[in-house]
């Protein structure tokens, strides 16, 4: 009996360590079960941030969470899970939660919006916002009995936009028309996004408002595509049992190709990687758009490659607080922005990062500049940063040249090339500007523009660059 009770012990020690040794320690993970990234031991602070850390990253977590879950939907017709809960007539939606009020955080995002709006627009590209709703926002009348929604947030955001003359668009209202005819969001599967249906509705309403706006494209039409239905029988990332068949559409005809022009040279954070290309030689219109975009587009270039001539599609969150990075590298026609309604919050788009985003005045409207010479500016280094970099971008073969140049005494940067002149950006307190090669190609010169702003007038240095 002794050695049987020790057995026991032995084993509940066993099943309790085995999780822990098999934690995920890696850092920049995303969960698929929640679709959220993961804690990291940097955010540590406290009890309850550290007990969050281990409950999100210890050993086969998903695999407990899906056999819970299962167990509870058989045995007791109840949804226990950390993404998804039961609405009306089998619903299934996001996990439903208590409304946010967080005003100052969304003041800061509706500031980097307008703030990537400026620069676009006074850089001569067409500028678009677009929102596109959660489940919940359009299909309100399955969620919950007693659960109270008043889309407060996006309202809220919405009025911020407005005062800030944001050239933006909400796809609420569009999808939940279309929802009483077609079904724009599936009934159970994915709960996070629209269907294709829905991605099909909501990127037309955005050309529409497009064309509007003086932007010469094409609607999609149905009649090129081939709408068919598949069936699952899980929740993604989940093995929570459910049957439903989902629509999924076939393009024709495939006008567009994938290219890699920068895809294995440009910088993107390592929790967002997603970046892609296509090129379309077929379609009437010149238009270059660079395209933010979240996982509602995961996939749907199918709805967009038709549509442009060339588009570079960036994976949003982190990487579009750098708007003005990829905009130089790209130098797009337009700059559309799409946001999910569930992803505009701290995790997704850190507040800390856009409030210390600091973006180039365009040169074009700087006035009563001075031509002098600006103190603690280091001259002969910002010269020799300038030629190494292209020497060693030149024998990397790469086709993106990268040009760092040393801090201090000034305020913004610009490098002349040519008679146009393009931005440097600041990232993580470096002072750097990336541009095609194609730019800087057959240059003999360039021209390194600082400004200076101080006692209510701006001074000016140009550091003129002799290239070998």
């Amino acid at each position: 009996m002794k050695y049987f009770k020790l057995i026991i012990i032995a084993l509940m020690f066993t099943i309790i360590l085995i999780p822990i040794i098999f934690i995920n320690l890696n850092p920049d993970q995303i969960s698929e079960i929640d679709n959220k990234k993961l804690p990291e031991a940097k955010s540590i602070k406290n009890i309850k941030t550290f007990n969050e850390y281990i409950s999100k990253r210890i050993g086969f977590r998903n695999k407990f969470i899906n056999a819970y879950t299962e167990a509870n939907d058989k045995l007791l017709n109840k949804m226990i899970h950390p993404t998804y809960s039961y609405g009306k007539d089998g619903y299934i939606f996001y996990k439903t939660d208590i409304e946010k009020h967080d005003d100052t955080y969304l003041n800061t995002f509706a500031k980097m919006i307008k703030d990537l709006q400026t620069y676009v627009t006074d850089r001569g590209s067409y500028f678009l916002f677009v929102i596109n709703p959660t489940k919940i926002s359009v299909y309100s009348q399955y969620l919950p009995e007693g659960y109270i929604f008043t889309n407060y947030r996006i309202n809220y955001l919405k009025e911020k936009l407005n005062e800030l003359e944001v050239n933006y668009i909400d796809n609420t209202q569009c999808l939940i028309d279309a929802s009483k005819t077609e079904q724009v969001y599936n009934v159970k599967y994915d709960a996070g996004h629209w269907n294709e249906t829905g991605a099909f509705i909501g990127l037309n309403n955005i050309y529409k408002r497009m064309q509007e706006d003086g932007i010469k494209i094409n609607l999609l039409d149905m009649e090129d595509y081939q709408k068919k239905y598949e069936h699952v029988d899980t929740l993604p990332s989940s093995n929570f049992a459910i049957s439903e068949d989902i629509p999924q559409y076939t393009i024709k005809t495939q006008n567009y190709t994938f290219t890699k022009i920068y895809k294995e040279y440009i910088d993107i954070s390592k929790t967002h990687s997603t970046y892609l290309e296509t090129q379309n030689e077929k379609v009437n219109n010149n238009y270059t758009m660079l395209f933010f975009r979240g996982s509602y587009m995961g996939g749907k270039e199918k709805f967009i490659a038709n549509v442009f001539n060339k588009v570079y599609y960036v994976h949003n969150y982190d990487n579009v607080i750098n708007f003005d990075y990829y905009y130089n590298i790209t130098l797009p026609d337009i700059v559309l922005f799409e946001g999910a309604e569930y992803a505009i919050g701290d995790s997704y788009y850190s507040e800390k990062n856009m409030k210390k985003k600091i973006v180039n005045v365009c040169y074009d409207k700087l006035e009563n500049i001075n031509e002098e010479t600006i103190d603690n500016v280091e001259t002969e280094k910002i010269k020799d940063a300038v030629k190494t970099a292209i020497a060693s971008d030149e024998k990397a073969n790469t086709p993106i040249v990268k040009i760092t140049i040393p801090n201090g005494g000034y305020d913004y940067a610009y490098l002349k090339v040519k008679d146009k002149i393009y931005d440097f950006n600041y990232i993580q307190n470096k002072t750097s500007i990336s541009l095609d090669k194609k730019i800087i190609n057959d240059s003999k010169e360039l021209d390194v523009i600082l400004i200076k702003k101080a006692d209510n007038k701006t001074k000016k240095q140009v550091i003129r660059v002799q290239i070998d």
